[in-house]
């Protein structure tokens, strides 16, 4: 099992759940059930399912997506000076409870845990996994939960099925940036577990999901596609969504609110935060 070292404050923050993507000098072709190192501790304090390591992000990316990795704006700039321009983008962190004590054999980014070790961290999510996968599985990929589903089930191969039990009729909002109406698109990440898990993809069209989203959007047409899971956004948008930015006035600040309608089908409508 391998394990990545974080330093605080991140791994403070990637604890907390305020922050999903590690942002790093380099990608990493890594993917799935990893260990998450405190630096300095000597202790794993977390596992976590590493998902992607898409990049690297431009200056406007990294000020649009900072609920996500957590730099603050002032320190963007040098932190893209640096290189750390590539997230590690982490679904599912589980804090060990206690942390487990490891002997750090060398190794600045990755460490490869001995199986005592690895062993000890299984058992201890193991005991959690199966109330874990039930909670968390509307915000998974459909990759991801069938990992936690063989954490907390390993001798039933049967796979996870996806949720689409959000009532009809319920709704979320997310605020528009500056970003979506220059580039058509709207950030999902934060309502994630709004939308039916096979329905969120890979980052490209090779992870196109199992599942498409019916999306009306009002004023404007109706759109069939999946969420790229590493954006947050929906793959087919485009055109449509600048439409319906254009159609309704969209300026940054104001609401779009996403209203399911069925299990797949959702509408996108304008709640304008500008005054008469």
């Amino acid at each position: 099992m391998k394990a990545t070292i974080i330093r605080e404050p991140w791994i403070g923050e990637i604890l907390a759940g305020r922050k999903t993507w590690e942002m790093r000098s380099r990608p990493v072709q890594t993917r799935g059930l990893i260990g998450l190192i405190r630096k300095g501790s000597g202790q794993v304090v977390a596992t976590a399912i590493l998902v992607d390591s898409p990049g690297p992000l431009d200056a406007e990316t990294y000020a649009e997506t900072v609920h996500l990795h957590g730099v603050p704006l002032d320190q963007q700039d040098s932190v893209i000076a640096q290189g750390w321009v590539y997230p590690w983008i982490l679904e599912n962190v589980q804090p060990l409870k206690p942390p487990v004590r490891y002997a750090h054999k060398g190794g600045v980014s990755w460490v490869r845990l001995d199986d005592q070790v690895a062993a000890m961290i299984m058992g201890r999510i193991g005991r959690h996994a199966s109330s874990q996968a039930k909670f968390d599985s509307s915000t998974l990929t459909a990759s991801t939960a069938g990992q936690i589903a063989v954490l907390a089930a390993p001798h039933d191969p049967s796979p996870v099925p996806p949720i689409v039990g959000i009532p009809a009729g319920m709704s979320r909002r997310v605020e528009l940036t500056s970003g979506n109406l220059r580039h058509g698109h709207v950030y999902l990440r934060s309502i994630i577990d709004f939308f039916p898990s096979d329905a969120i993809g890979g980052s490209n069209k090779s992870g196109i999901a199992a599942k498409n989203l019916r999306v009306t959007f009002d004023p404007g047409g109706t759109i069939e596609t999946d969420i790229a899971g590493d954006k947050g956004i929906l793959r087919a948008r485009g055109e449509i969504l600048r439409r319906f930015f254009e159609d309704s006035g969209a300026s940054p600040g104001d609401t779009v609110e996403i209203i399911r309608t069925g299990p797949y089908a959702y509408t996108f409508t304008l709640l304008p935060s500008r005054g008469p």
